[in-house]
Parts: C-alpha cells; structure tokens; sequence
C-alpha cells in the first residue's frame, strides 16, 4: 500500500493527467480514502466483476473531467485576479500623478487670486474672487476622494484601529456639517449613546460626515436631520435621519438617487455614497437604507471594554429605547 501510494504522490506532483483507480481489500476502507487524497480518482473493493469495472472507469473519468474543469476555474480566477491588481496598480499610479498636476496648478491659482485680491478693485470682481478659495477647497476634496477610493479598492488605505466613543463621534461630524448646514439654512440635531467602538475614528468620522453632507444637500431649505448612535444587537449603529435615501445599497443606488431629486448627474452625492460605504465595509460593518424613510445608518462590530457590556446594557433597555 505504501507503493501505491507513493506513485500517487509522484503522479499527483507531476501533474500527470491520468485517471487512476485504486483497486483495495473490502475491509481496508481507510486506504483507500488516503489513496483518493493522494490524487486517485476512485477505488474498488475486492472482488470486482466486469460491471463495477465498468461503472469505476466511467466516474472515474468523469472525475478526471470535472478536475481538469476546476483546474482550469482556478487557472482563470489566478489570471483574472493578476489582471485586476495590475489594472489598480495602474489607476493608483495615474491618479496619484493627476492628482499631484492638480494640485499644483490650484496651488498657483490660490496665489494668484489672493495676490489679486489685495489689490484695489471694484466690490464686484472682489465678491466673484472670493468664491475662488472654496472652488479650489472642492476640488481639492474631489481630488482626495478620488485618490481614497482607490486606495480602499486596493486595500491599501491604512486603518489604524482604537477605541472610540460614538458620543464624540457624533458631535464632531456634527461639527463639520455645520458649514455646508448653515449655508442651506438646515439644522443638525445629536443623539448618541455612551458606547465604544474600535475603529480607525478618523474614517468613521469620515464615512458619517461623508452621509450627513448628502443628507443636508438633500434636504429642502429650512429643514432638518439628526445624526444618532445606538447600541443594538451588540453592535453599534450610526444612522442619519432626514435628507434623502438615495444609493445606500449598491444595486439600487441609481434609481435612488433619481427618486430622491439627487440625479445620476450628481457626482458629490455619488461619491460621497462610495466612500462612506467603502469605510464601513472596510471595518466589516454594512451600509443600509431603511425603505419608506429617509434613514441612511451602518453598523460596526463592538470591540474592547464596551463589548462584554453590550449585551447586558442592550438587553436592560426596553423595546422602544432599542428601535430606530
């Protein structure tokens, strides 16, 4: 048995494409699992007559077949895997030299305009120069997103994980929306549970900033959203009320985004979507859309202190405490 098994080794190593078919004693079963290990494509046990012989030969040619079928799959799955990280290698490559072209040209324009405006000049020309600084801030953001995006899709945006409470969380995004909120006359309301997370907390921040802003730009004028932050199901919930619930699933972000008002044509919108979902997916949490309400909201596995607490502050809360 041992032969028999060493030229199974030696065949399978090879790659000798053959269909083999061990023939064994009816009470020796555990060789001849360990011979189909080694590479045969079947076995028969003693005594075999001209119809077992038969019937071994065809499954094990179909076996063959079906080997030489995956074989092939992995050879393919390899190829086109190969095929994917050269294709990103070279998007990251292209987008950082872009992006580096860019910046530098807004870098002059930023020199120009402020030297201009220090000039003396008609109240007019000095309002239109004054929309400069925070054209070139955009595309500065848009530059950086674009570059984001590609370092997530290769894996190679770094996440440096600690713990972090939802709580400040919440009111540093709330924070950074109040520029984009005022501008729209759109307030932005808290609320948050005492809870950790361990996250990488400057992403997290980005990912809920990145909904609240296609919230706010969402919303009528004078509206209102609210940023809140839950303990549930010993996982931790971020979700932003009000605005619109376009793109939060991926299949159905285009149709959203038009039955929200947004547009397919809104690129801010869309690219704030994919990053915020990007993040999230990168720290194993989901990003979802509650139908019939306009709630965008993600959830992240607990970690640390805050996760053997979990379960007994979530089941302590009552019914109503618990839901959105």
């Amino acid at each position: 048995m041992g032969d028999r098994h060493e030229l199974l080794r030696a065949l399978r190593l090879r790659e000798v494409d053959v269909a083999t078919i061990v023939v064994v004693a009816a009470v020796d079963v555990a060789s001849s699992y360990a011979a189909v290990r080694e590479g045969a494509a079947g076995y028969l046990t003693k005594p075999v007559d001209s119809v077992a012989l038969v019937l071994g030969v065809e499954r094990a040619l179909e076996t063959r077949a079906l080997r030489r079928e995956i074989n092939a799959l992995r050879a393919r799955r390899e190829q086109f895997a190969m095929e994917a990280r050269r294709s990103l290698r070279a998007r990251e490559a292209l987008l950082a030299t872009v992006a580096h072209d860019v910046r530098a040209q807004l870098a002059a324009v930023t020199m120009v305009t402020s030297s201009l405006t220090r000039g003396d000049l008609p109240d007019e020309h000095r309002k239109r120069l004054a929309l400069v600084p925070r054209a070139v801030k955009r595309i500065e953001r848009i530059v950086g997103d674009l570059l984001d995006i590609g370092r997530l899709e290769a894996g190679k945006l770094p996440l440096d994980l600690e713990l972090a409470h939802a709580s400040t969380v919440v009111e540093d995004v709330a924070g950074l929306l109040q520029p984009i909120a005022a501008e729209r006359n759109v307030s932005v309301t808290t609320s948050a549970s005492d809870f950790e997370v361990r996250c990488a907390r400057p992403r997290i921040v980005q990912a809920l900033e990145r909904l609240g802003s296609s919230a706010v730009r969402g919303t009528p004028r004078n509206g209102s959203i609210r940023l809140r932050a839950e303990l549930r199901d010993d996982r931790g919930w971020f979700a932003v009320e009000g605005g619109t619930d376009g793109g939060a699933r991926r299949e159905d972000r285009e149709p959203m985004l038009e039955q929200s008002g947004m547009g397919a044509s809104d690129e801010a919108a869309s690219i704030d979507l994919v990053i915020a979902e990007r993040i999230i997916e990168a720290h194993g949490g989901t990003l979802e859309v509650e139908r019939g309400r306009t709630m965008l909201r993600f959830d992240l596995p607990l970690s640390g202190p805050s996760a053997a607490a979990a379960a007994s502050t979530v089941a302590g809360k009552d019914a109503s405490a618990a839901s959105w």
